[in-house]
């Protein structure tokens, strides 16, 4: 069901905080696009989230993303364990998109990959 969990980085400013990261991964970024108000990057298992403290706020709280293999059944799965789904699923540059509240009070991101993404990040 999960592919790959990623820790999510809140920050400001992109390329201050990916140099950094680029020099302590010894890597290059694996993804990068805007989302509306916000600039995503992907680097190893960090996703970078940046954009003004105000774009930032909504997704503060969340954990992940969660990357599965199965957007609809992972959401089918999460609902019979009693999570509700706090957004519904959208389109991102990476795949489909969703959030869920965990019986706990924990919000957490899951996203289904592109075939492309899966084959050159997960299956390589």
């Amino acid at each position: 069901m999960i592919l790959k969990i990623y820790a999510r980085f809140f920050t400001n400013d992109t390329d201050k905080s990916l140099k950094l990261l680029q020099v302590i991964l010894s890597r290059e970024p694996d993804y990068r696009f805007t989302m509306g108000d916000l600039e995503i990057t992907g680097i190893g298992d960090i996703c970078l989230v940046c954009g003004t403290d105000q774009a930032l706020a909504p997704y503060r709280e969340s954990k992940g993303p969660f990357i599965v293999d199965d957007l609809d059944a992972t959401r089918e799965e999460l609902i019979r364990l009693g999570a509700t789904i706090t957004r519904n699923q959208f389109q991102a540059e990476t795949g489909s998109v969703f959030f869920a509240r965990h019986p706990d009070g924990t919000e957490v991101e899951y996203v289904q990959w592109k075939p492309d993404l899966v084959k050159r990040l997960i299956s390589a």
